[in-house]
């Protein structure tokens, strides 16, 4: 050691610090290739691993996916007609499968078997007529849908085309097939050739993010069912894998990890397992995507080796040249140093110090920039590889949304949800387009739709909806709903149950279509119908075209009749009037192809098509549409056409209608043609042979009967012979007979045809509608020799125009008048008391009481039968000359005519709330029923019947208002109060955005100490013109219109807002609470724990720092809901207090489940604490309650040292109120803080 200090003694101090500067250079070096090495593969391994973790997944979400695609279209193929219907051709069911497989090649074969098992229909013919009762995918899916794991098929291995001679393997699915009632059908089964899961990986592993890496797929148990090519030769052995990845796997994690395999060789494995994919519930597969640590790590031993080659380069140069430039190059060494030092750190933006020339310090600053721009290029490298991956997983969901958008764009609206809860499963876009909703919004509520519903199909709509939510029925019919623009959108809604494994059903499919067009057709069409009716002869074709033109919404009607190569019009209606008929040519019009081709349509720009034509640029014609008159052999008697000066819209708008009218248009005109040759040919027998179906009767000048048709039986059930002779008066109706003779007589002297319609009396004695048209025929002199008649029923027609009558002023459930008479009858009212000083009426605006709890409760059945009482008890009190209607839900008006004046209307109210309040049975309940009447007089001031129901309904809500079960009379101040609040609600839409709400913070104390504890922060409102105005005059208003909830989202950000300004301003704050009162329209918000979360982000403030307040009537609503949003605020610490504790209706039962903190004694039991045994024993109750229950009780409105001390005596730890301090504004809360 001492020859060794001796021999650098000899040395110059040159050399010695050139040595110096080479080892701390060559160290550092060192140190640096370590540190950037360390942090490189520590990156490198979360990077890589994360991409080889992204592939597992990819590829595990692809499978699923398309496992899911083939999962569900094997129930929808076996929900079609040609499955569920026993009586499908075979042939039919067969061309089904072989498109689906067509379709999708994946499928190596779908076949149908029987409930026996013997398959029906299959793919190309395979294993038809074939027994596969035994086979899991047959058993499996007797009760549900099935999905079966890999496997290989030996019977249909022998089928299919095998070129390699290689095991086939499938995976299986399939689904029960059910009737219309229910009944199994059989099964509807496929085989995916496992070559789909080949084609998937390899189209995930040729990409170039997936080079040098090799994927498995095992089953949840570990078998490995798919491995990369070469590896089953080298590991015949290994059917399955044991390793730290597969048990990560297996317990439903997924990442990557770094282990040793089989092979000896250490891997870096990304992992994941199969977890299904929306309502297809996996098969447990595993995948792993594994490479070499050797390849993965590969840059960072290429860096540290490069590291340190440069270390030892600039080493070697500082014990070279060292001596001579030591002073020199210390100060860039230890730039450069510093800069190495930020570099390992990870900062990749650092700039080398330069040193320009040549030297050893210019070079290890060159070199060391090289290497950190060679590591930035590595890392640009890795994120153009991550880019190309998402590219590729881009491409892969483009693929995935080609497939969604075959089922997505059905144009039926198609649901699929639980039974019991409602809950959404599935739902394509048409049925949130149907509906007008959000997506989202439906899989949240999806009840939410059913306030779309037209109110007077609400209540049959929601009645089915709860039966087919219990599984009871399913729905099948037809109900409004009121679209957001206020149209109204026919539905057909359909749904059919689907069963589990043991039969029960558990869920229901729905499915949806717009009938709107159906409807509006159908409605248009009994227009026409009902207004052309009872035309005929020459008035029909006038009739027709301007109903047409009026119905259609076109400017231009006309009918014509062919003749050869012209036209003759018959009847033209322009623009509101008649025009002159007239004769036009057939060539280059557009009637030349209707009489062509059967039709004729042009939306718009129809000159532009016929430039020559002068008749429609005369009628500025753009739209136009024709059909062809044909008669019973197909021949084309003339046209009917409609023009519009406008473009026309949808042709199926127009034509339904226009081939209809057709087909009677050329029946009038086949039948005048027929009139006509019967008169110019004067024969008696073609007559009757003309209209054998019609009864035909011939009549001598006094009318009675010569000759009847052999139709006579079956109309009246009378022989010919045996009216002959006699006179046709005798068998009608006695209310008609004088309208029928003046008729005839009329037609007779102005020698015209004209429908006659009266009651004829059978043989049986019942009377029959009969249409008749009368004719007279002369002689050659011109003197009347007979009588002509042809008759047809019309008793269906005329029934149903009664009926049609009866219906537009009858409500359809009591048979009472609707709101259409009342109002007709109000207004008549009216119009006696303006013309005679003595008439008195009044109006009785009559609500039940609890009907909706009732309804809710017992069913609307047991509803319905309530209001069928209600409305007897009604009828039974009024007068013959009165009048009770319904209009609507639980709502009856009365119209009491002719009184003496108010008191007579009061008994009158007295004993209908006298006999409501009598109990009735329905089925097995007890019932009572109570009403709120509200009663206005008539007045000549009153303009219309309306603003009498307007002023009654105001009368009947005060009388609500005063406790229910009375009555109250109008006077002028109900209405100015009416006007008020709809002032306030107005002003109120207006108050958030200017800002004129504040918060009040009453304090909470503890009463043992009366410490601060926290704050319940109350609205106000101050008003720019009314001054301050009570939370219990606006509160109710914005709860009525759904204000509440914008306004409640106020409240909770601005006191959070507060409360965190006092934690920054007082570090005392930070313990304190903030109390905010939720509104029901707020609990029942789908987003409301969002909307929390989102306020406690952004103002920062802590959840165990914030208190929400509900009013025990909440609790009433929906309780398992409530509780599940209540367990998520609570696991986010913020507290839970029930308000107005005591004054609800809450349940013991599930008070204890509720995740609550505190219960919060109302003030009206606080006030009267002492004044009351009762309130006493609430209060303490209230508060033993809550020890049991291990929660606080706090007592609100506390304001005198007497109550305080009894509610210490009772142990509450908790209270609010005046005697500790009023709502005080958040200035002097400040102050309150600074006192604690």
């Amino acid at each position: 050691m001492n020859q060794l200090f001796a021999q650098r003694a000899k040395l110059s101090l040159s050399i010695q610090l050139g040595l110096v500067f080479a080892g701390m250079t060559f160290l550092s070096a060192l140190v640096l290739g370590i540190a950037a090495a360390t942090s490189a593969q520590k990156q490198l391994e979360q990077r890589v691993g994360s991409e080889l973790a992204h592939l597992s997944q990819s590829l595990s979400y692809n499978l699923d996916r398309d496992m899911f695609e083939r999962y569900r279209e094997i129930q929808i193929i076996a929900g079609l007609a040609p499955f569920r219907n026993p009586q499908t051709p075979l042939s039919e069911q067969q061309d089904l499968l072989n498109i689906l497989q067509d379709t999708y090649p994946t499928y190596s074969w779908i076949g149908f078997a029987d409930a026996e098992g013997v398959v029906q229909a299959s793919t190309k013919g395979l294993l038809q007529g074939q027994n596969v009762a035994e086979r899991p995918w047959f058993t499996g899916a007797q009760t549900g849908p099935y999905v079966g794991d890999v496997h290989e098929a030996v019977l249909l291995a022998k089928l299919l085309p095998n070129p390699t001679g290689d095991p086939l393997r499938f995976v299986d699915v399939s689904t029960p097939v059910v009737d219309a009632q229910g009944g199994f059908q059989g099964v509807l089964g496929a085989h995916l050739s496992w070559d789909w899961a080949t084609t998937t990986e390899s189209l995930l592993m040729d990409s170039p993010a997936a080079q040098g890496k090799e994927l498995f797929i095992l089953a949840k148990d570990g078998t490995v069912l798919l491995a990369p090519p070469g590896w089953h030769e080298k590991n015949p052995e290994e059917e399955s894998l044991d390793l730290e990845s597969v048990q990560l796997a297996q317990s439903q994690q997924d990442g990557y990890v770094v282990e040793q395999w089989s092979d000896q060789e250490t891997y870096l494995v990304g992992f994941t397992q199969s977890q299904g994919y929306a309502t297809y519930p996996g098969l447990g597969w595993i995948v792993l995507v594994r490479e070499p640590t050797t390849i993965a790590f590969a840059p960072v031993q290429q860096l540290y080796g490069r590291i340190l080659a440069g270390g030892l380069l600039f080493s070697s140069g500082f014990a070279v040249l060292g001596w001579l430039v030591a002073a020199r190059v210390s100060r860039p060494i230890l730039k450069i140093a510093a800069a190495a030092d930020q570099i390992r750190q990870g900062n990749r933006n650092v700039a080398i110090p330069m040193v320009l020339g040549q030297k050893e310090t210019a070079k290890l600053s060159q070199a060391l920039s090289q290497l950190i721009n060679e590591l930035i290029a590595h890392e640009q490298e890795l994120e153009a590889q991550l880019a190309t991956r998402k590219q590729m997983a881009e491409s892969l969901h483009r693929s995935e949304e080609q497939l969604r958008q075959i089922v997505d764009n059905i144009q039926d609206a198609l649901l699929l949800k639980e039974i019991n809860t409602g809950k959404v499963i599935y739902l394509n876009p048409g049925y949130a387009k149907l509906h007008g909703s959000d997506v989202n919004e439906l899989y949240n509520d999806p009840q939410s739709w059913l306030k779309s519903v037209h109110p007077d199909d609400r209540s049959r709509v929601l009645e089915a909806f709860q039966s087919e939510i219990t599984g009871e029925t399913f729905f099948d019919d037809e109900y409004r709903l009121m679209m957001a623009d206020g149209s109204i959108c026919w539905v057909w809604d359909r749904s059919f149950p689907i069963r589990d494994e043991t039969g029960k059903i558990y869920r229901c499919a729905v499915i949806k279509r717009d009938i709107t067009d159906r409807k509006y057709s159908e409605e248009l069409l009994k227009t026409l119908m009902e207004s052309t009716a009872s035309a005929t002869g020459q008035s029909f074709f006038p009739t027709l075209v301007q109903h047409l033109a009026m119905a259609l919404g076109v400017d231009h009607v006309f009918v014509a009749e062919q003749d050869g190569g012209m036209l003759q019009t018959l009847s033209f209606w322009s623009e509101g009037q008649f025009r002159p008929n007239i004769a036009y040519c057939i060539e280059n019009t557009p009637c030349q192809q209707i009489v062509d081709e059967g039709s004729y349509y042009c939306a718009a720009n129809v000159i532009q098509q016929f430039p020559a034509n002068p008749y429609l640029e005369a009628l500025q014609a753009q739209g136009y549409l024709g059909v062809a008159l044909k008669n019973s052999v197909g021949e084309v008697l003339g046209t009917l056409c409609i023009i519009g000066k406008q473009p026309l819209g949808n042709r199926n708008h127009y034509a339904g209608i226009l081939h209809i009218f057709a087909i009677r248009a050329a029946a009038e005109l086949e039948r005048q043609r027929a009139e006509t040759a019967l008169r110019e040919s004067e024969e008696r027998f073609r007559l009757l042979a003309e209209n054998v179906r019609d009864l035909i009767c011939l009549h001598d000048p006094n009318g009675r009967f010569l000759y009847l048709s052999p139709s006579c039986a079956v109309l009246l059930g009378f022989e010919p012979r045996e009216l002959v002779g006699k006179n046709p008066y005798n068998f009608l109706h006695p209310d008609d007979r004088s309208t029928v003779q003046v008729a005839v007589r009329q037609l007779a002297q102005e020698n015209k045809q004209s429908p006659v319609v009266y009651r004829a009396c059978t043989k049986t004695g019942e009377y029959i509608w009969l249409e008749s048209l009368v004719k007279t025929i002369a002689d050659e002199q011109g003197e009347q020799v007979y009588f002509q008649t042809s008759s047809r029923d019309v008793t269906d027609k005329m029934l149903y125009q009664e009926r049609l009558q009866y219906d537009a002023v009858h409500d359809s459930l009591t048979g009472l008048p609707n709101r259409s008479l009342l109002l007709e009858r109000l207004n008549l009212a009216l119009e006696r008391v303006r013309r005679h000083d003595d008439f008195h009426f009044a109006v009785l605006f009559i609500d039940l009481d609890r009907f909706k709890v009732i309804n809710d409760s017992l069913g609307h059945l047991t509803g319905d039968q309530l209001l069928l009482e209600a409305a007897a008890k009604l009828k039974h009190v009024i007068r013959p000359i009165d009048l009770a209607v319904r209009l609507g839900g639980d709502e009856f008006v009365l119209l009491i005519e002719e009184i003496s004046g108010l008191q007579e209307a009061i008994r009158i109210a007295e004993r209908i709330l006298d006999n409501l309040r009598t109990p009735i049975t329905l089925e097995t309940h007890e019932v009572a029923m109570g009403a709120s009447i509200g009663i206005v007089m008539s007045s000549t001031t009153y303009e219309s019947g309306q603003d009498l129901l307007r002023d009654a309904d105001l009368a009947m809500y005060s009388a609500k208002a005063k406790g229910r079960g009375c009555y109250a009379i109008f006077n002028p101040a109900m209405h100015q109060q009416a006007l008020r609040q709809l002032e306030l609600e107005n002003d109120l839409r207006r108050a958030l955005e200017q800002e004129e709400f504040t918060l009040r913070y009453q304090p909470i104390v503890a009463l043992p100490t009366e410490k601060l504890l926290g704050f319940e922060a109350l609205v106000r409102w101050q008003h720019p013109t009314k001054g301050m105005i009570s939370p219990a005059e606006f509160i109710p208003i914005a709860e009525e219109t759904g204000l509440i909830v914008p306004i409640g989202q106020w409240i909770l950000k601005e006191a959070c807002q507060q409360m965190i300004r006092w934690q920054e301003q007082f570090p005392a704050a930070s313990s304190l609470k903030i109390s905010v009162n939720l509104s029901v329209r707020q609990l029942k918000e789908p987003d409301l724990l969002r909307q929390i979360e989102q306020v406690l982000a952004e103002t920062g403030l802590p959840g165990s720092c914030l208190a929400l307040e509900i009013t025990e009537s909440m609790l009433m609503h929906d309780i398992e809901s409530i509780s599940e949003i209540l367990t998520h605020l609570r696991n986010r610490s913020i507290q839970i207090s029930i308000d107005d504790f005591g004054t609800g209706f809450s349940s013991l039962s599930y008070l204890h489940r509720l995740p609550v903190n505190n219960l919060k004694i109302d003030r009206s039991f606080v006030s009267q604490l002492l004044d009351s045994q009762r309130n006493l024993s609430i209060a303490k109750t209230i508060i033993t309650l809550a020890d049991q229950l291990g929660i606080d009780a706090i007592a609100e409105g506390i304001e005198t040292n007497a109550q305080l001390q009894q509610l210490q005596t009772f142990g509450c730890e908790l209270g609010q109120g005046y005697l500790f301090s009023a709502p005080v504004t958040a200035q002097t809360a400040a102050g309150l803080i600074v006192e604690e």
